[in-house]
């Protein structure tokens, strides 16, 4: 079965074993996984499918996830986005929201957290790959506490 656009989620990590990770978690939940080792190679080689969700790691070298969102805004291109990081300060909160980012999740982060924040994520956008329109929209929503 092919998944439609709604159900792809664009992945920028500079680190392999992140990267990987994350795109076997997200297909194991059914979405399709188009991955990038840095924002640069995003912005050089991929059309921005319009029902897209975007996961970027915040700190890259060159560019980073949240620069990588205002890149992409600056084109006309906003998509909801999750960004991960190794560490969250009122800094790194203040930049995400400014962005435009969904959530903000601080790793190491159970696999659940991660997969409901993207599918909140594209609810928000009234992109839900169940089909249901968006609740809510806007806004950073932090994801549940880490147990």
């Amino acid at each position: 079965m092919e998944l439609s656009p709604h159900e792809t989620v664009l992945l920028v990590d500079d680190d392999a074993a992140v990267r990987d990770s994350i795109k076997v978690l997200l297909e194991l939940h059914g979405f399709k996984v188009v991955e990038f080792h840095a924002a640069d190679a995003l912005l050089a080689d991929y059309a921005i499918l319009p029902y897209s969700c975007l996961v970027a790691d915040v700190e890259m070298p060159t560019i980073g996830g949240v620069e990588l969102l205002g890149r992409l805004a600056d084109d006309g291109k906003r998509l909801p986005a999750v960004l991960i990081t190794g560490r969250i300060d009122e800094r790194v909160r203040r930049l995400a929201s400014k962005a435009g980012a969904f959530a903000l999740i601080e790793k190491p982060f159970d696999s659940a957290v991660l997969v409901d924040a993207v599918r909140r994520a594209l609810n928000a956008a009234g992109l839900d790959p169940e089909g249901e329109t968006a609740s809510d929209a806007g806004g950073l929503h932090a994801p549940p506490p880490k147990a």
